[in-house]
């Protein structure tokens, strides 16, 4: 039998047409078109910052809650005070203002205390009580603590104690005399007046010491002379008795007789 030269490629390429294959759901041809479509698309696996991919759930519910126009604002760590919108409650503070607000005590209020108060809402203590006039008046009557002086009352120091207890009880401010009247002194057995005549006639007597008298001197007693010499410068010596004794101290020797 003679052989007839086939070409398979022709034969094979028209069995396999497009046309004559049956598709099926696991089976299906691609157009091109698809198969670029496809290839644009993104992969299954979830987007990161490095790459495109699928959006998670997380990632979907953050992005529901972002309001639309959001951006990516970074807000500053600082803001200068003029950019600050003031309200009724919210202003901005002075150093001045923070101080005094510093100095201002918890739960302080805007309180104005009254000129005066009744003296009935005063609670007294130990070391603050009311006083009444009639009190007043009796201490405002009472010496001061001052100490007193020459030209103003006042309380007595203690260096005045202590001069007043020198002093006797009843002592004035006496002064006494330059002089005195004699009358006024008393005498006694060591103290004695003497009248200027008294005076006149003692002095005009005889010293103890010696002297000489003038005038004539009667001795009514015994007149002892003691003494080496005794001299008598007169023109009459009389004498009453006819007996003088001469060498009366002397021891006379035997059959010696007194001339007389």
């Amino acid at each position: 039998m003679a052989r007839t030269k086939v070409n398979l490629a022709d034969q094979v390429e028209d069995v396999l047409s497009p046309s004559n294959i049956a598709q099926d759901a696991s089976n299906r041809f691609v157009s091109d078109a698809e198969k670029s479509g496809w290839t644009a698309k993104a992969t299954t696996a979830q987007a990161t910052t490095g790459a495109d991919g699928l959006m998670s759930a997380a990632d979907k519910t953050k992005l529901n809650g972002v309001e639309a126009g959001a951006n990516a604002y970074t807000h500053p760590a600082t803001h200068a005070l003029d950019i600050i919108t003031e309200t009724a409650t919210l202003k901005i503070m002075t150093d001045t203002e923070r101080t005094k607000l510093a100095g201002v005590a918890a739960n302080a209020n805007n309180y104005t205390h009254p000129a005066n108060h009744a003296a009935t809402v005063i609670t007294e203590d130990a070391t603050h009580r009311f006083a009444t006039d009639a009190e007043k008046t009796t201490w405002n009557a009472k010496a001061s603590t001052a100490v007193a002086t020459s030209g103003v009352d006042g309380l007595m120091a203690a260096a005045d104690k202590s001069k007043l207890d020198g002093v006797a009880a009843g002592a004035n401010n006496y002064t006494h005399p330059a002089n005195h009247a004699a009358t006024v002194i008393t005498e006694d057995a060591t103290h004695r007046f003497a009248t200027d005549a008294e005076k006149t006639a003692w002095n005009a007597k005889l010293a103890a010491a010696g002297g000489t008298i003038s005038g004539d001197l009667t001795v009514s007693g015994n007149l002892t002379i003691n003494g080496t010499t005794t001299t008598i410068d007169t023109t009459n010596l009389e004498i009453e008795d006819n007996i003088i004794v001469m060498n009366k101290n002397q021891v006379r020797p035997e059959g010696q007789v007194a001339v007389c």
